[in-house]
């Protein structure tokens, strides 16, 4: 392929990603989306002989989140498919070891409220 999205979880196992990442093409990209908590032993002669871009995305920028909130609240994106956990402020560790055992990855949201 001359682009990998890697957007496995936290989860996934590092050979996962690397697999998927050594059949990029030369001059290929790789995308990187995904929440996996381990390290990954990239070989960086290899990135720079065969010219591959390794590149982080943080899904989208503040004015897009701006953008999808007001599409949310129009009702142009439905939110229901979405689980939520929910969780008030004087409860914020409890909402942190929850952001860390996502079943669903970023579809199993973890909200804190005030």
């Amino acid at each position: 392929p001359d682009v990998v999205l890697d957007a496995l979880g936290p989860e996934a196992p590092p050979e996962a990603s690397l697999e998927a990442m050594l059949s990029v093409t030369k001059m290929g990209k790789i995308v990187t989306i995904g929440g996996m908590d381990k390290d990954i032993p990239l070989n960086a002669i290899w990135l720079m002989c065969n010219l591959i871009d390794y590149l982080g995305s943080c899904w989208f920028t503040t004015g897009q989140a701006t953008d999808m909130a007001h599409m949310v609240q129009s009702g142009a994106i439905r939110m229901d498919e979405l689980t939520h956990r929910c969780f008030t402020l004087d409860k914020v560790n409890d909402a942190l070891d929850a952001a860390q055992n996502r079943a669903l990855g970023g579809f199993d949201n973890v909200v804190v409220t005030m």
